[in-house]
């Protein structure tokens, strides 16, 4: 005998469910930027179609293509490694508000990647992330944080 489930039967998520999902696709991101492979729509950044398409999507004010080009400077992938390029285009899009931007201008500024070290403002675009994030991004941001207070 089949049993349907009726919709309204379904618990929703939990917070923490929801949380725990974030954390793992921000981890999987991570690992594969890593790894050396960045994506646009899901393919390589590297083949020159691919590129030419992030870059004017960038150009065009998209927030993630403005942060996948900052990571394509900042390793090499398909343009020549630049930090410069790299934070500048990380920055473009944290003005666009893309909380997983504004953790990583963060990151440059505490870092000194592309531009001159500033844990001033570090914590400035750490503090705008905790606030504008996901809670994967919002929890990496306080844990950076309270690390540097």
């Amino acid at each position: 005998m089949k049993m349907k489930m009726n919709m309204s039967m379904q618990k929703p998520l939990s917070s923490a469910t929801l949380s725990f999902a974030v954390i793992l696709l921000v981890t999987l991101f991570a690992q594969r930027a890593q790894a050396g492979t960045t994506f646009d729509e899901g393919l390589p950044v590297a083949r020159p179609q691919n590129l030419a398409r992030l870059v004017s999507s960038a150009e065009h004010g998209f927030g993630p293509a403005q942060y996948r080009l900052g990571w394509a400077y900042a390793r090499g992938f398909g343009v020549p490694r630049k930090p410069v390029n790299a934070f500048y285009w990380w920055k473009e899009a944290a003005k666009n508000l893309d909380a997983a931007a504004q953790l990583q201008v963060g990151i440059a500024y505490a870092k000194g990647f592309g531009v001159e070290t500033s844990m001033t403002r570090a914590i400035h675009w750490w503090k705008l992330a905790a606030r504008d994030g996901h809670p994967g991004v919002a929890l990496e941001a306080q844990r950076l944080l309270d690390s540097a207070v």
